[in-house]
């Protein structure tokens, strides 16, 4: 699986391995992915009050009072404790990492492996639409501005654009899409 290490790697070092951060009803959902958990803070007091098994947990939204979790190749609902619901997004994601929501509760949803693209669905887990070109652009030769490589952290502005974060080794690169699905910026980060 693309971007899980060897066994032991990392392991017990959730600082180094968050991979998203939501906030709900005063509780912070901290998905921690080598460890396979998603821990519940309350935010007043610091404390873990829970701790649940998940799949390889990554990126983690919150939208209207709700949590949601991607989960391996999954997007869950996740109750106030942190315990999975039944899946909303089941297939169509190859290496997902980051999920955000739009003003309607679409889910926008940063997918490496094969996809290099950002996935759009519907609330209710149906697909809309793709951003940035299929199979992303190519890592080294002439740059593509129409791919992504390796997008993770992404959010949507209130008027539509999405902001995606690349988590490239070479460099990493933060791009702006328009409701189109067209690059409008680039920034460069060394």
């Amino acid at each position: 699986e693309s971007g899980k290490e060897p066994d032991g790697w990392n392991k017990g070092d959730w600082t180094a391995d968050v991979l998203g951060l939501a906030l709900s009803g005063g509780r912070l959902y901290v998905p921690v992915f080598y460890d396979d958990k998603l821990f519940v803070v309350d935010t007043t007091s610091g404390k873990i009050l829970d701790t649940v098994n998940m799949t390889s947990p990554r990126g983690v939204t919150s939208f209207n009072g709700k949590v949601y979790l991607l989960s391996n190749k999954t997007l869950v609902p996740v109750d106030a404790d942190g315990n999975p619901g039944a899946a909303i997004i089941s297939s169509g994601l190859d290496d997902p990492s980051g999920v955000t929501t739009d003003a309607v509760g679409n889910f926008y949803i940063s997918d490496g492996g094969a996809s290099q693209q950002v996935k759009v669905f519907t609330p209710d887990g149906k697909p809309v639409r793709e951003i940035g070109m299929k199979g992303g652009r190519p890592r080294s030769g002439a740059y593509d501005p129409k791919g992504m490589i390796d997008p993770r952290g992404l959010c949507v502005t209130p008027d539509g654009k999405v902001w995606v974060m690349s988590a490239n080794w070479d460099f990493e690169e933060l791009s702006v899409w328009d409701k189109e699905g067209n690059r409008t910026q680039t920034f460069f980060c060394t």
